[in-house]
């Protein structure tokens, strides 16, 4: 086996790898773990669609994120309708302000 940092991938990657006629060692994480994995996977698929802005990074940060919502027992709908609520009440990002400084 080569050297490897363990990392959450998508369910079928193990059956994929096999079916190619290689092998991979894996485990099934613990909820905490699963917590742990699904953070760095956001941040690395987060990364990715930085460096690359296109529809299969966009789709796996979406992935991700859903999921990560669920393992964190809250509702899609309700951060949806959360973000919604906060951005007629504080607006979006859409007209690119800078905050440069605020006199105290």
């Amino acid at each position: 086996m080569s050297k490897f940092k363990p990392k959450l991938v998508r369910d079928k990657i193990p059956e994929i790898i096999q079916s190619k006629g290689k092998s991979c060692l894996y485990h099934i994480a613990d909820k905490d773990e699963y917590l742990i994995r699904l953070k760095e996977k956001l941040h690395e698929e987060a990364t990715e669609l930085t460096q690359q802005p296109c529809l299969e990074e966009a789709a796996d940060v979406i992935a991700v994120f859903v999921t990560l919502l669920e393992a964190c027992d809250l509702d899609l709908a309700d951060v949806v309708l959360h973000a919604v609520t906060k951005e007629n009440e504080r607006g979006a990002f859409v007209e690119k302000i800078i905050l440069d400084a605020v006199d105290e």
